[in-house]
């Protein structure tokens, strides 16, 4: 069937915001009657686990515990360049030593909040960092890149003060692991290390649904969020380059689990957050750690999009692959986007840039028939277009914009230069992890000659006065009210859905902040500096849980989660238990 373009303008034009959004409002017929979404906010977090060594140790599998340990809270004051910020640990030091947050060793050890919202801990040997929680693609992918400049500041001042040279790379490949194949283990395939996107679904959409219409998505996303990888690693055959860093680690269609063999496409970790009967958190594992501001803008926002149409019943399932994880496989490594894959309800082979092309038009339907004026998203559906179009015709006109294309063509510079004609040779590895380093000056991707390019295709999304920003105040979300209570009040423990408030008496209460989409004006009337006032406005507004009332939401949400495996299974025609995994999917028995 031809694809009919929305707008008959030229690839350049179509990436252009304002030019894109003025030809919107011409197409759009504002007379006619259009369905209403009733799609929610689309709040976004992201987890970034950072690769980590130490220069000059043979001892780089705790080089991210050791990295975590040397870091100090008080430097944030230090590198955000700002008198206004505040020190997480200050009370610690010079307040009530009683407290019992502050005598939770542990906690301060492990669990820093950071003035602008963000996390940062210490998982499974990797240092993380997971921004505040975003209301935009745009905002995500500036406190994504907030995360670099903090781990490369906090490298140089550990530098600084004890002489440890860390070397930080944001990628999802243990460079050190690259052979590491052990088939008598779950690790079978090596070390990965994650890119995680968390965004907010209704809780009505139907479980078996929603991984229905999301699995196929996050399938064949893949040529426009891949970071590139130098290399295999798994049980697969081997190849020079393939798109993604994460594609090998998929054995799974559905599990809980998140490491080994028990990672799947599907991800049902559902913690939300929230308040459980409304709210559902999507927990996205198959994604890759990007360099480029286009892929990464363009792996949020058209999530967004994604899960907006299946709020509305809006995306049917005609882009369901016959075997998802090797679909998954055989993606990342056609490297020409040329191979033809059968899906379960087109009756001819299909490329996966023509199932792409369909999933944009398809998104910019979408828009256009419930009236959605996001300028966000109709830029994002847009530039979507364009990207994917530019991979087909043209693909040497996407480095700067796709990771995976850019980071093919700087090793593939490097390598001739030095007439090397390997890809197997230690020099392509050292460049693939270079392509990530944090630090600008060691980072083949940000040498200048590489992002004045990026500027000159008009790849450049974010300006530095953006990033900057990021890293000193956090969005006007949920986050924001938390650095602000963390600011001014005893705050004995939180998390990113409850905070204990002490009293001036010393009684902790409890505050649920059950809403991430809640407008920031509505958290900011109820700050106050006194901690009794605040507590009353927070007990008037609805969000004091007593202690029953705490444990009662907390059996609430497992039994709601419960459900939601329960019910799938019952679909699936599988005994009732805990949901492990799809073992169907692959021919070769791995999973």
């Amino acid at each position: 069937m031809p694809r009919r373009r929305l707008f008959a303008v030229s690839l350049r034009e179509s990436c252009n915001l304002g030019y894109a959004l003025l030809l919107l409002s011409k197409h759009i017929d504002t007379d006619r009657s259009m369905p209403e979404s009733k799609a929610i906010p689309k709040m976004i977090g992201l987890e970034q686990e950072y690769g980590c060594y130490l220069i000059g140790s043979q001892q780089n599998r705790t080089a991210g515990s050791n990295f975590f340990k040397q870091f100090r809270p008080e430097w944030l004051s230090v590198l955000s360049a700002s008198g206004s910020l505040w020190d997480p640990q200050e009370r610690m030091r010079y307040e009530d030593g009683n407290h019992r947050f502050f005598s939770d060793v542990r906690w301060r050890e492990s669990n820093y909040l950071f003035p602008n919202g963000a996390r940062f801990y210490l998982d499974s040997e990797h240092p993380e960092y997971c921004i505040p929680i975003c209301r935009t693609a745009r905002e995500a992918l500036a406190h994504d890149k907030a995360g670099e400049i903090f781990m490369d500041e906090i490298s140089q001042r550990i530098e600084a003060e004890s002489g440890l040279r860390f070397r930080l790379i944001k990628n999802n490949t243990a460079a050190g692991d690259r052979n590491f194949v052990d088939f008598d283990s779950e690790w079978m395939g090596g070390v990965s290390f994650s890119t995680h996107e968390n965004y907010l679904v209704r809780r009505d959409v139907l479980i078996d649904d929603l991984i229905a219409r999301t699995i196929p998505f996050l399938i064949f996303r893949t040529p426009i969020i891949g970071a590139g990888k130098v290399g295999g690693q798994s049980y697969l055959p081997w190849v020079d380059y393939q798109i993604s860093q994460r594609a090998d680690f998929f054995k799974k269609t559905t599990a809980q689990g998140t490491m080994g063999n028990f990672r799947a496409i599907y991800n049902l970790r559902d913690c939300p957050y929230a308040d459980p009967e409304r709210f559902r958190r999507l927990h996205v594992i198959p994604g890759d750690a990007n360099m480029c501001e286009v892929s990464g803008f363009l792996k949020l926002v058209t999530m967004r999009i994604l899960l907006m149409m299946i709020e509305d019943g809006a995306l049917d399932d005609r882009f369901t692959p016959f075997r998802d994880c090797p679909t998954l496989h055989a993606v990342s490594r056609d490297l020409t986007l040329s191979e033809r894959y059968l899906l379960k309800n087109v009756k001819k082979s299909v490329r996966v840039l023509d199932i792409l092309k369909q999933y944009a038009e398809l998104f910019l339907k979408y828009l256009e028939d419930y009236a959605i004026r996001d300028p966000e998203l109709q830029y994002g559906a847009e530039l979507f277009s364009c990207i994917v179009d530019r991979l087909d015709a043209a693909p040497e006109e996407c480095i700067g914009a796709v990771d995976w294309v850019t980071k093919r063509h700087i090793i593939r510079e490097h390598l001739g230069a030095k007439g090397i004609d390997s890809w197997q040779r230690p020099e392509a590895y050292q460049l693939d992890a270079a392509y990530h380093y944090v630090r600008k000056d060691k980072s083949i991707f940000y040498r200048p000659s590489i992002q004045q390019k990026i500027k000159d295709a008009g790849y450049k999304l974010l300006s530095d006065a953006e990033v900057h920003e990021a890293t000193i105040r956090p969005p006007a979300t949920r986050s924001r009210f938390q650095v602000e209570v963390y600011k001014r009040l005893h705050v004995a423990q939180w998390n990113w859905r409850l905070m204990h408030v002490r009293d001036t008496a010393g009684r902790s209460h409890v505050l649920a902040l059950d809403d991430p989409a809640k407008p920031w004006k509505e958290f900011e009337q109820l700050l106050a500096d006194d901690p009794d006032e605040f507590l009353a406005k927070c007990k008037q507004a609805g969000m004091m849980l007593s202690g029953a009332e705490e444990a009662r939401r907390a059996y609430l949400n497992s039994q709601v989660i419960l459900g939601d495996e329960l019910r799938l299974r019952r679909r699936m025609g599988r005994p009732l238990t805990p949901l492990s995994g799809d073992d169907t999917d692959d021919e070769d028995g791995t999973s």
